[in-house]
């Protein structure tokens, strides 16, 4: 049994007698962000490392945006290409991410923090290991600032509290827990891919069902449309302009923070972060003054309108499912007076087909968005009402019985991730000791 000491932290308690508690500051050369402008991206060139590019505890350059080797240059001399063994740390929107520097023929924005350890304070992937622990994420998060974009600035990042063991000791721990960490990682990758499995299984169940009917027996025609093939000899193609009518908010016309409200006070305004795992979710929403909900009575949200996100995440889509009043952010089209059913056209929309067409259609490098116009010009199987029914009633079930499935998945995957941080934790405090 080793000798403890109090680490003079609340939430740590105590710690081996011969570590340190310090400030992650000393352990490193030099903490800095990337770039604070962002150069025009082009199609080829060298590769511009943003937060979305850092994730799975990898830097992922080979599908990153690319700049021209002129601003590439000038942002290297900047500061902005990460030493080798550096740590980037996502320091804006999703923060707390984390990366080795392994490769680095990249220039980073300024949404990634550069963590550059101390070589004789801190062994590089101990450093990636006490930022990927609970202690310290928590600590990130309590030092998060801005209502719309969450960030933690340089500043508080230099101030964030550590527990340093002596240098050969951190290579232990981070040697050790590489090998665990990894075990989890595989298992979490091989159910991953299971979930992934059900979820084009439901795609294709969805696409069979809205393209052909129920009945297999049933006599077909050519659609017409490359993309859809043959359906039902009986069935019509329309145009979604045909079938519904689309209302989205340009820009947001005079809409500011100023304008939130608490909740009671004011209307649900919905943003993408509500769609989960296909499923509409109420919990932390923002809601604005009755008088901004008026002033847009087109983009007043009704329970069984469909919903459908055309800007960054395009093709998430849900129907509204609340009696809560509500409106949309610009990201959101909602669809109204509907001539086929409500629940027909939903599933229609995640379709393999209408899937496809959306991300074809998608316009501009950095946020994909989709205009109302070209969302109403595409044209979807139509069968009469009461087959429109049968083929909503039956995916209902159906897409219940596989999303029970990929729920379960979810959960192990959840409790994988929770032993994976309790692991990191219980190592990188002390309370556990590497075995010999």
């Amino acid at each position: 049994m080793r000798k403890m000491k109090d680490s003079g932290i609340e939430w740590i308690g105590k710690i081996p007698y011969d570590w340190e508690v310090k400030k992650l500051k000393y352990l490193c050369k030099n903490i800095t962000d990337g770039s604070h402008f962002s150069p025009e991206t082009q199609f080829d060139g060298k590769p511009y490392i943003t937060v979305t590019d850092v994730y799975d505890d990898a830097i992922h350059y080979e599908s990153a945006s690319k700049i021209s080797e002129r601003d590439f240059d000038i942002l290297e001399k900047n500061g902005c290409k990460p030493p080798i063994h550096s740590v980037l740390l996502a320091k804006d929107g999703t923060v707390g991410r984390t990366a080795i520097v392994e490769y680095n023929d990249y220039v980073v924005l300024s949404s990634l923090g550069i963590l550059n350890p101390d070589g004789n304070k801190v062994y590089y992937a101990f450093l990636k290991r006490l930022l990927d622990s609970q202690f310290l994420q928590e600590q990130m998060k309590l030092a998060m600032a801005g209502s719309a974009l969450r960030r933690i600035t340089i500043t508080k990042i230099n101030k964030l509290i550590t527990i340093v063991p002596p240098l050969l000791e951190q290579k232990k721990i981070a040697d050790f827990l590489d090998e665990k960490c990894g075990e989890i990682d595989s298992i979490r990758s091989d159910i991953q891919k299971q979930i992934d499995i059900l979820n084009d299984y439901k795609k294709s169940v969805i696409t069979e069902a809205v393209t052909k009917g129920l009945d297999p027996k049933v006599k077909l025609k050519d659609s017409g449309i490359e993309w859809i093939g043959k359906i039902p000899e009986h069935w019509e193609v329309k145009p979604l302009w045909a079938l519904t009518e689309c209302y989205g908010r340009i820009g947001f016309r005079g809409y500011t923070a100023e304008d939130l409200v608490d909740e009671g006070e004011g209307a649900i305004t919905l943003s993408p972060t509500n769609i989960n795992e296909g499923k509409l979710t109420l919990e932390k929403c923002s809601y604005i003054s009755w008088e901004k909900y008026y002033e847009s009575p087109e983009i007043m949200v009704k329970e069984n309108d469909v919903l459908l996100v055309k800007t960054a995440s395009v093709g998430k889509c849900v129907i509204y499912t609340s009696s809560e009043p509500a409106t949309v952010n610009p990201q959101f089209v909602v669809f109204k007076k509907c001539k086929c059913l409500n629940k027909f056209l939903y599933y229609n929309i995640l379709s393999d087909f209408i899937q496809k067409q959306l991300k074809l259609s998608s316009m501009g490098s950095v946020i994909p968005t989709l205009s109302q116009k070209v969302i109403l010009s595409y044209k979807i199987p139509t069968p009469p009402l009461f087959e429109q029914k049968s083929i909503a009633g039956y995916l209902d079930e159906k897409c219940s019985e596989i999303e029970i499935g990929i729920a379960e998945k979810q959960k192990q995957l959840e409790t994988l991730d929770e032993y994976k941080k309790s692991l990191i934790f219980e190592y990188v405090t002390g309370k556990k000791e590497v075995p010999a």
